[in-house]
């Protein structure tokens, strides 16, 4: 218990769930107290343990989206809310485009493609047309990244 208080680390948080034992409940709802007023970036992989997948969400909200917390929260609330992943990976994806980094465009590629997926998934591909012709126009002069772009209309 001590240990995580200090870390704030998932393996600490099972060490302590372990020690518990009974007590689990009472000890659980105090560390996830102690961890909600800390504010770490850790904090989204107890949230995924525990499947506080609205807690997990928000955490990527407030800390910024590093690309392997968002990365595993869209995976765990891929089914619930689409729209909190698809906005992520677009802005993901609008903010390299945007800013005309050509070396990163395969990131913008591979996270417009999670939208995709996410739109198909979701019977909303007519929504994901126009977005991506909207893309293709606005950045129509960025010879490196158009063909990227045309890739995703499959």
């Amino acid at each position: 218990e001590i240990a995580f208080r200090q870390s704030h680390r998932l393996d600490d948080y099972q060490a302590a769930e372990r020690i518990a034992g009974t007590s689990w409940d009472a000890v659980k709802r105090g560390l996830l107290d102690d961890l909600r007023q800390a504010g770490s970036y850790t904090e989204v992989d107890i949230y995924l343990y525990e499947h506080m997948l609205v807690e997990a969400m928000q955490s990527v909200d407030r800390h910024g989206d590093y690309s392997a917390d968002l990365e595993r929260v869209i995976e765990a609330v891929r089914g619930n809310d689409p729209d909190w992943c698809i906005g992520h990976c677009k802005r993901r994806a609008e903010r390299i485009m945007n800013g005309g980094d050509a070396k990163r465009y395969d990131d913008a590629a591979a996270w417009l493609r999670r939208a995709r997926t996410l739109y198909a998934q979701h019977d909303r591909l007519a929504e994901w047309q126009p977005y991506l012709a909207g893309l293709l126009e606005t950045h129509q002069r960025k010879y490196k990244l158009v063909p990227l772009l045309k890739a995703l209309r499959q």
